[in-house]
């Protein structure tokens, strides 16, 4: 919840400073990290910082939160990731680093906080350089330039990352094969990225368009998730099921490869929460049985 701390932080900024102020000079264990604590929030880079940490925590908590739902597809993680990036590929602009700049302004007049200052020049060391006659480093000429380079590359950072999370080759291939099951038939079928993704498995696509014109007579409402065929295939019988094996096999290979590691990953936090240290004897037979009732339980 990094988000919900720097939101509370910003809110209680003079109260926080207020409070470390008084552990600082209270002479107790703790006086001297809070007096460091207040040494840093007194500069109001710092408070710009917490600016730009909220404009970046709170959409990708976000975007977590929808990543990590039990019943979520490829096609939609990668649709709400785009329209994050899309959000925050706005925010890399002058208009938007100047709004937070004021407001960083207006903190530092109503806290009384340290105006930004550049850092102190430093010379490369000569065992670094490069050539005989190195010229000197760029320097910035005024802290607001330094900062505004601080800030692109905080964003340019994040985007970067999550588009080699979202947009990369195998995410686009899961999503074009999840489309047989959220996409009409004629939609999919006139798409060149599923068409190729699958007959580079094997699959014909004549006959499975054909299969999944009988498969869908099972649902009474439009498909929206891989979960719901799953849980409407538990009640057919054997023998319709073999009607659609091309669906089947389909069906089996997007299950192999989950939308997200959310479920993989909570099974890790409950087996932390169970073998604690004060159960650290426990064997290997009675963890994995105390894991399976923790992790399946009635809802």
């Amino acid at each position: 919840m990094r988000a919900a701390a720097i939101l509370s932080i910003l809110a209680t900024y003079p109260a926080v400073l207020e409070m470390l102020e008084r552990l600082g000079a209270s002479g107790t264990d703790i006086a001297s990290t809070a007096a460091g604590l207040f040494a840093q929030l007194e500069k109001s880079d710092v408070y710009l910082s917490l600016l730009i940490a909220r404009d970046i925590f709170v959409p990708t908590e976000k975007l977590s939160f929808v990543l990590e739902g039990e019943s979520q597809t490829v096609s939609g993680a990668c649709a709400a990731a785009k329209l994050t990036l899309a959000h925050l590929g706005g925010l890399r602009n002058e208009e938007h680093f100047a709004e937070l700049w004021k407001k960083m302004y207006v903190a530092e007049e109503k806290y009384d906080l340290v105006s930004p200052q550049l850092p102190r020049f430093r010379r490369i060391p000569k065992r670094f350089e490069q050539t005989e006659n190195p010229g000197d480093p760029y320097t910035f000429q005024t802290p607001q330039d330094l900062l505004r380079k601080q800030f692109y590359e905080v964003v340019d950072k994040v985007t970067t990352e999550m588009r080699q999370r979202f947009l990369q080759p195998g995410m686009q291939t899961m999503e074009a094969m999840e489309s047989v099951y959220v996409q009409p038939i004629v939609d999919w079928k006139r798409n060149e990225e599923t068409t190729e993704a699958l007959q580079k498995y094997g699959f014909n696509t004549e006959e499975l368009a054909m299969e999944m014109s009988i498969f869908t007579r099972l649902f009474s409402s439009k498909i929206v998730s891989v979960d719901q065929v799953v849980e409407r295939l538990k009640t057919v019988p054997e023998e319709s099921r073999m009607l659609f094996p091309l669906a089947l096999k389909l069906l089996k290979l997007l299950l192999v490869v989950p939308a997200t590691s959310a479920t993989a990953e909570r099974s890790f936090s409950t087996m932390k929460r169970i073998k604690s240290y004060l159960r650290s004897t426990m064997g290997q037979e009675r963890l994995n049985d105390l894991c399976l009732l923790s992790s399946i339980r009635p809802k």
